[in-house]
């Protein structure tokens, strides 16, 4: 865990980084990974650029790639590419019968 300790204006503040800070921040590769190897992401939480170890939830990733976090593992980040996240492979949500509106 990363901790730091501002005081602005009287007032306490700390940028302590938590799993729930860390799931659902988009990152770039900055080392290759895939499920069997990994490697790092860079992501920005509460200010602070961190670099933490990563795996994939499906193909290799490339550097400069830009990824998800989906989960927060006990060493690493489990990652998937951010284009993946938009495909039309995804469910769609329903859409509203238009003659059923006012």
């Amino acid at each position: 865990m990363l901790l730091k300790r501002t005081f602005s204006d009287g007032n306490y503040s700390d940028s302590l980084v938590r799993n729930a800070d860390i799931v659902g921040q988009v990152g770039v590769i900055i080392l290759s990974c895939s499920p069997r190897q990994r490697g790092l992401v860079r992501l920005t939480v509460k200010g602070n650029l961190l670099d933490l170890p990563a795996r994939s939830d499906g193909r290799s990733l490339g550097i400069n790639e830009s990824v998800l976090v989906l989960q927060q593992l006990q060493d690493h980040l489990l990652v998937v590419p951010l284009q993946q996240v938009f495909t039309s492979s995804q469910p769609k949500l329903p859409v509203q019968d238009q003659t059923s509106l006012p």
